[in-house]
């Protein structure tokens, strides 16, 4: 199933206000000449609001700098569902971002996203794919509160208690989603399951030992005036 809405934007606990866009513009195409040149990752490679995707890029913007290594794709997301957006660094798993877009035109950035199990992106204050509770709570300056786990909106780091990671330098929200390691041992109690708020320093939750699996950085996107 395809929706050409900001779904996965709102499902990350950013808060991005948005509303259905018009469709005025064709989706961008990509440069015609071959000749354009790839773009390096940055020297390097942090994830924040001034970079690799800045507040104000678009997709036609975004292909201009990466040339082909930006290319316009689908992004997986909740319950089977996918929407248009553009891949940067596709062939590359360790710099690999899914960007996405609160219109149709593909002129409003809404969110960038690293996901996976790993990548050489840092998040503020050093996180990364792979960092643990503790880590966030370090990071962050206090604790925190997840949703519960094992359902298709499950694992987002839900609150941040007003710690460090609640508001990031450049004015862009920072978005965390915690899963667990495919080589976890550890047995994923029921009560760590389903629709649910947990807090960073349960026994239970830390026992576990989940792990961050996704970081985004996002912009809230302003409704059209009527």
């Amino acid at each position: 199933m395809i929706r050409k809405t900001t779904s996965v934007v709102i499902l990350t606990g950013l808060l991005v206000a948005c509303s259905p866009q018009k469709k005025t513009d064709e989706a961008p195409q990509a440069p015609a000449s071959s000749a354009v040149a790839s773009a390096a990752p940055m020297a390097v490679d942090t994830l924040s609001c001034a970079g690799p995707v800045k507040q104000g890029d678009t997709a036609k913007s975004l292909m201009a700098t990466y040339g082909k290594d930006a290319t316009l794709g689908m992004i997986p997301g909740a319950e089977g569902t996918e929407e248009k957006g553009l891949i940067l660094f596709d062939k590359d798993s360790k710099h690999r971002l899914e960007v996405l877009f609160a219109d149709e035109a593909m002129t409003q950035v809404s969110l960038v996203m690293a996901r996976g199990t790993s990548t050489a992106w840092k998040g503020p204050e050093g996180l990364h794919l792979g960092s643990k509770l503790g880590d966030i709570e370090l990071a962050n300056g206090r604790a925190f509160t997840v949703g519960g786990f094992d359902w298709d909106y499950g694992g987002y780091v839900s609150d941040l208690k007003g710690g460090r990671l609640a508001e990031i330098p450049g004015g862009c929200m920072f978005g965390l989603r915690m899963g667990f390691a495919e080589d976890n041992t550890n047995p994923v109690p029921d009560s760590l399951i389903g629709e649910r708020t947990l807090d960073s320093g349960d026994p239970v939750l830390k026992k576990a030992s989940p792990v961050v699996q996704e970081m985004t950085i996002g912009w809230s996107v302003a409704e059209p005036a009527a």
